[in-house]
């Protein structure tokens, strides 16, 4: 996916669930705004039944006939309710009112529309809803009966004896369609911003992206031996910093690249040496009659046979080190058995030069993750580069201290200058140390310690060089 796909992604949920909380709160709002509504038509109802009811009351009886009627020349009593309130307010356009008149006793008065049905059920919540009726209009109640919801309201008619409660009620399916046009004129202007929102999201990142394009067709247009520095202009800010990265990446290739080609020169020029001198004693053991001398001969090319193969090995050694990172195999690693391994294998090394060669495994448990081969190659050069400096009759100490990741290997030989100790990593790079016996610089390819730190590098560790107690160096090998 896209930078613009990804974006419109992360900010569609947010928006979606916003959005929704609006709708919510939209109905939310729409309901309260129709039972407002509603309360204001129940009270206005409530008001006028009051005033006819009191009216109804207020006629005294002396003033009727026999028959029940008025007497002459007196006014007719008001009906109860009226043909106007019948008509406009009970069965009115804002839909149908149902009331009822109850005494203090419960017993029913007067009514229309089947509200004295669930009086007794609800009887403790009419007369709680007494104390909260003072004359305004958000005090409704709703209650259900008949499979529908009603709102209500309730009005004391008179505090006089006998008392009298005023209950007036009205199905809220008339709200449907109130609450309905509220959210339509609202829901569908958010739906619109909220398109319009993506559609300004996806223009804006598509046009923030275009030098980000050009930067790719820049980048694509390059040879594979361009590593120059890209230009980075019209790049926005923020990109700076990715633009500085890259083009020290591209600085440190072509440091690497430049590095490559010295080393398959100066592995060139290594190997050139071995391979004349073979051309030149096998010439030479070719015309030599059977003889001491010829022995001789023999013999060295011999050494200088081994030499090359050395020397073929360790090349190999230090390129698949240094393509570790990408292509080695990866698995647990037991460095007690590894260790326990390369010593077996070096003991004959060390007993041919009179060296006390000893191994400390510790009794914790010491595993990494990483290629058993390469760390084998790692331990056996350093081993070997520690026999090779040691003079006879030395110590060679190998050990495990698995509490702090570390391997150790330590010898009793002429140890390394502080100086040096970072520059004998390189390739190629060997220090002169005089052999004490046969008074010449001990012979070396200057590759052992190349391949150490690169096989550390590919196993996130890292190789440092100290003093030793037996009196030389001290490699130190930390798993981070």
């Amino acid at each position: 996916m896209n930078l613009t796909g990804r974006l419109l992604g992360w900010m569609l949920g947010p928006l979606l669930f916003f959005w929704l909380i609006s709708i919510v709160t939209t109905y939310l709002a729409a309901v309260a705004t129709a039972n407002f509504s509603v309360d204001q038509h129940l009270e206005s109802v409530a008001q006028v039944l009051k005033s006819e009811w009191l009216a109804s009351q207020s006629l005294p009886t002396s003033s009727l006939s026999p028959s029940g009627l008025p007497a002459a020349g007196l006014p007719a009593k008001v009906e109860f309710p009226s043909t106007w309130s019948s008509q406009w307010l009970l069965q009115g356009p804002k839909g149908e009112v149902s009331f009822a008149v109850i005494d203090e006793f419960w017993n029913l008065q007067s009514g229309v529309g089947g509200i004295e049905q669930p009086l007794y059920e609800y009887q403790s919540i009419f007369l709680g809803s007494l104390g909260c009726v003072s004359g305004s209009l958000s005090d409704g109640i709703d209650l259900e009966w008949s499979e529908s919801l009603h709102r209500l309201r309730c009005l004391e008619l008179s505090n006089n004896k006998p008392r009298r409660l005023l209950i007036v009620a009205q199905n809220k399916q008339f709200q449907a369609p109130l609450i309905h046009n509220i959210l339509l004129s609202e829901a569908i202007p958010q739906a619109v911003i909220l398109l319009l929102a993506l559609a300004l999201v996806w223009y804006g990142v598509d046009y923030v992206s275009r030098p980000m394009r050009q930067l790719h067709d820049q980048i694509s247009a390059r040879g594979s031996q361009n590593l120059s520095a890209i230009e980075s202009q019209n790049l926005p800010y923020e990109l700076e910093p990715l633009m500085r990265g890259i083009n020290q990446l591209m600085m440190r290739l072509q440091q690497s690249t430049n590095a490559q080609q010295r080393f398959i020169s100066d592995a060139a020029h290594q190997l050139r040496t071995p391979l004349a001198a073979l051309r030149t004693q096998s010439e030479l053991l070719a015309s030599l009659p059977e003889g001491p001398q010829r022995q001789h001969t023999l013999q060295r090319l011999l050494n200088t046979t081994g030499r090359a193969i050395r020397l073929s090995t360790q090349l190999l050694s230090l390129a698949r080190a240094e393509s570790a990172c990408t292509t080695a195999d990866r698995a647990s690693v037991d460095l007690k058995s590894l260790c326990e391994s390369v010593a077996t294998d070096v003991a004959e090394t060390a007993m041919s030069k009179d060296l006390e060669f000893s191994y400390e495994a510790g009794s914790a448990e010491f595993k990494v993750f990483g290629d058993e081969t390469l760390l084998g190659e790692l331990i056996r050069n350093l081993l070997d580069n520690a026999f090779k400096y040691t003079p006879r009759n030395g110590t060679v100490h190998l050990s495990l201290r698995a509490q702090n990741r570390e391997l150790w290997i330590e010898d009793s030989g002429p140890g390394i200058p502080t100086q040096d100790r970072e520059s004998i990593f390189a390739p190629f790079a060997r220090r002169t140390v005089l052999d004490s016996e046969k008074g010449h610089a001990i012979a070396g390819s200057g590759l052992g310690l190349a391949i150490v730190r690169e096989v550390a590098r590919a196993h996130n560790a890292e190789i440092t060089i100290a003093d030793s107690s037996l009196g030389g160096a001290r490699f130190a090998l930390r798993f981070l």
